[in-house]
């Protein structure tokens, strides 16, 4: 190729090649064939992240997002930012190329409000300058069966970093024979990844692990993106009454690109990029114990660690620079997280179930940074947390209800209590279910926020947020159909926010969201299902007029799902997003990103049971955007590759 960068009249000669083949191919293979059916859009199925216990996605009063294996499959997506920039009912954004900077935040919250979590373990990381947030560049799907998303406060069951809302990315669990799957891809900005997974069951025992590297070259200028993910889920069951678990995860990634509010390619006055270099690594171990047919316990240990090295260049806001600039920082970090839990589950017979939780976390963070090269600024820090808490539910018939409660105990603030209410009701015999829930979470102080030299506050007192939600969800059974809508209304207190005045961090905002999110999802055929979302959430900060930087007020998209032809399957995403405001140092002016509109098509062609062929475009007709201001978007990003399966029967 003559350009590194591929262009849309060539990607869609080789997508249209692509089709013409896989047609004449399947004509070729089975001549007169049909496609086999596509899954239920709204299948039934089960949520982990809400209550001790598995519940029925159709008895749980929060509001839930599930994405499932088919999807994810069917997207063809490599990343976890991939997947969630097309979901309904989040934000989520990234600094410029991939790699950079990638937050989600739920319902007007800030990023560091939505808890994430990889099979249940907690992975923010509060040394961070965001204040306890999780970068998303980091996470790969190669090993993912399905990600919860709960929107609205949580922290009845997650404690702190639960305050807006969280995400649970689930791996698969290894069952029946065993089978490997290989994988190959390639694209323009000389982007290639290389993996393998593995999974399966033998007796009592069983096993799902993957590993894949991937690698991107420069996109727009200066960022390249390297990462290595490994995976492993095992288990085994030695009676009928116990199991025992076992989740790993590691990854590690380098990463180079402007640094978050320095203008980035388009107005950073240095045109130096941050580099930086993540290892993160954790490990967890689940007993659980059948006492009786009504009375189960489960002991949960995991432990997690951060390290990241990174060097952040100065940011000017002129030349000559003024107070305003922020001067550089070579910067070297490590956060140790474990906790240790035990919950108590009783089936309490006539429609009742309660549970119990009591655990011990233990952090701690040593940061070492030197301010422009010569001014040292260290700290160190460790929290001890206590939490018990307990609920009770109740579902029978047309009826659910749900009540729960925490009380959190640790160094930095004492007796957090986090309640919640929840319920649902099922109306006549069409399927109408309303349901609503409240709530209220807390956020102790980030690390970073207590102990950094210069602007920590070792008096911050912990962000809180008390949230409500109504929604009605209506199946149209005749036309295999869900149409849901929601409203919220959420306060959030005590924001941590730096003073100029004092130049540094204090409590003094309170913010409020509230906004509407609809939904429509159905079948049209047995191999062809459609559907689309909006949502509008409008913030206010109390007291001022000044706007929550990368909100939009409107977001919404559509989506396809078609498989022409039992070999081949297509699946089309379009999400548009809302004017949004934004500050970057150098040009203070420019203080709002435009809207725009992305596409993404994946698609797959099965060659034989062991072979498929894949095809993955972004930013299939806007090939130039900004997510934030001086940050363009790469453009069109295209991949493609073949999967080679070993099942052994």
């Amino acid at each position: 190729m003559d350009d590194p960068q591929l262009q849309n009249p060539r990607v869609m000669l080789f997508l249209s090649a692509f089709f013409v083949a896989a047609s004449i191919v399947s004509n070729g293979i089975s001549q007169g064939t049909t496609p086999s059916a596509l899954k239920d859009p709204q299948p039934e199925s089960v949520v982990v992240t809400v209550s001790a216990d598995t519940v029925p996605l159709t008895e749980v009063s929060a509001s839930v997002t599930i994405i499932g294996r088919d999807e994810i499959e069917s997207s063809q997506v490599t990343t976890v930012f991939d997947l969630l920039q097309h979901t309904p009912f989040l934000h989520a954004s990234q600094a410029g190329a991939r790699g950079g900077l990638t937050t989600v935040s739920i319902r007007g919250g800030d990023p560091n409000f939505t808890l994430i979590l990889l099979d249940g373990i907690p992975v923010n990381d509060p040394t961070n300058l965001l204040g306890g947030s999780f970068d998303l560049a980091t996470l790969h799907l190669d090993n993912v069966e399905r990600i919860e998303i709960v929107r609205g406060p949580i922290s009845s069951r997650h404690g702190s970093e639960a305050i807006g809302g969280a995400i649970n990315i689930i791996s698969r669990k290894g069952e029946g024979p065993s089978n490997t799957l290989l994988h190959v891809q390639g694209g323009n900005f000389q982007n290639w990844e290389v993996g393998a997974r593995t999974s399966g069951s033998f007796g009592a025992w069983h096993y799902a692990a993957a590993v894949s590297h991937f690698e991107i070259g420069e996109q727009v200028d200066s960022d390249d993106f390297e990462s290595t993910h490994l995976s492993v889920k095992s288990g085994a069951s030695p009676s009928d009454t116990t199991s025992i678990d076992l989740v790993f995860h590691l990854h590690d990634r380098t990463t180079s690109g402007f640094p978050p509010n320095g203008g980035g390619p388009e107005f950073s006055l240095l045109k130096d990029p941050k580099n930086s270099d993540v290892q993160e690594g954790l490990v967890g171990l689940t007993w659980h114990h059948q006492i009786s047919p009504a009375w189960f316990y489960r002991i949960n240990f995991d432990y997690y660690d951060r390290l990241e090295n990174s060097q952040t260049p100065a940011i000017l806001d002129a030349m000559p620079p003024t107070a305003a600039a922020q001067p550089p920082l070579d910067s070297k970090s490590d956060f140790e997280r474990t906790r240790v839990t035990f919950t108590n589950v009783w089936d309490l017979g006539l429609g009742f179930q309660a549970g119990t939780d009591i655990s011990l976390k233990y952090e701690t963070a040593d940061v070492e940074t030197l301010i422009a090269k010569q001014y040292p600024a260290p700290f160190s820090l460790d929290r001890h947390t206590w939490s018990g808490g307990g609920e009770l539910r109740f579902a029978k018939g047309r009826y659910q209800f749900d009540a729960g409660f925490r009380v959190d105990n640790s160094d930095d603030a004492a007796y957090e209590v986090s309640p919640r209410l929840g319920g649902s009701l099922r109306l006549g015999n069409r399927g109408t279910r309303i349901k609503t829930s409240w709530g209220e979470g807390f956020k102790l102080p980030s690390f970073f926020a207590l102990g950094e030299p210069n602007v920590g506050n070792p008096n911050l007192r912990p962000e809180t947020s008390k949230g409500f939600d109504l929604g009605l969800e209506q199946p149209l059974k005749g036309l295999r159909s869900l149409i849901s809508i929601s409203y919220f209304n959420n306060t959030f207190k005590n924001l941590i926010d730096f003073s100029p005045e004092l130049f540094r961090l204090i409590n003094r905002l309170e913010v409020t969201s509230r906004g509407i999110e609809l939904g429509v999802n159905g079948t049209l055929s047995d191999f062809l299902q459609v559907g689309g979302h909006a949502a509008y959430v409008d913030t206010e900060i109390t007291g001022t007029t000044e706007p929550l930087r990368d909100r939009p007020r409107w977001k919404g998209g559509l989506h396809l799902d078609w498989r022409p032809h039992y070999r081949l399957r297509i699946n089309f995403r379009n999400t548009w997003i809302g004017e949004r405001s934004d500050f970057q140092v150098p040009v203070p002016e420019r203080n709002r990103a435009s809207s725009y509109n992305t596409s993404s098509l994946g698609t797959t062609y099965q060659a034989s049971e062991g072979v498929s062929l894949f095809v993955r475009i972004d930013n299939l007709f806007n090939s130039k955007f900004h997510q934030f201001v001086g940050f363009p978007d790469p453009g069109l990003y295209a991949r493609f590759g073949l999967r080679y399966r070993l099942l052994l029967h």
